[in-house]
């Protein structure tokens, strides 16, 4: 039986716990549920290529990397969706919020300014992994296992681009004081 054969009939018969919890995480947003299994078997795709140990563990392993996986994907639909009241969106109701929120946006959009002038000193693999981990919220693990390198060497790279970015925005800003 190929290498391929054999991940494929695993992730198959472990199928049932994607299922299970991308009816959970889903929950009445029926049209997320590909989604979930999606996340969901990829992260069995994972285990099976990871795990080295007792099968009867394999599958608590291999639930506990569903629910994380299924987890940040539920963050990330949450996370993005726009506040409402009443099944509205929630109108801005006096002067002084508007004032508030247009002074909010001068700031948050100085702040991305600064942060793309500080992107701009990475090389291109470094900006890709700081989008990984910071942007996308993948964790060190999943970067390295997606990038087929240590997590250690993640982390190396990590460090060095905040590094770099620290120093940046430092110069950004004793240029403008």
């Amino acid at each position: 039986m190929s290498v391929a054969l054999a991940e494929a009939d695993w992730v198959a018969s472990h199928d049932a716990i994607v299922r299970r919890t991308a009816k959970r995480r889903a929950g009445s947003r029926r049209d997320r549920i590909e989604d979930y299994e999606q996340v969901g078997r990829l992260a069995l795709v994972e285990v099976y290529r990871r795990w080295s140990g007792d099968s009867a563990d394999a599958e608590a392993y291999a639930r506990a990397a569903v629910e994380r996986r299924t987890a940040r994907l539920w963050i990330t639909f949450e996370a993005v969706r726009p506040p409402k009241r009443g099944g509205r969106p929630i109108a801005v109701e006096s002067v002084e919020g508007i004032e508030i929120e247009d002074r909010e946006e001068r700031r948050m959009g100085d702040i991305k300014e600064t942060v793309e002038h500080a992107l701009e000193e990475l090389t291109d693999e470094e900006k890709v992994m700081v989008r990984w981990r910071f942007i996308n919220g993948d964790s060190v693990d999943d970067i390295a296992w997606v990038t087929n390198t240590s997590e250690s060497s993640v982390r190396r790279l990590l460090h060095s681009a905040l590094d770099k970015m620290r120093a940046a925005m430092d110069r950004e800003e004793a240029n403008h004081a």
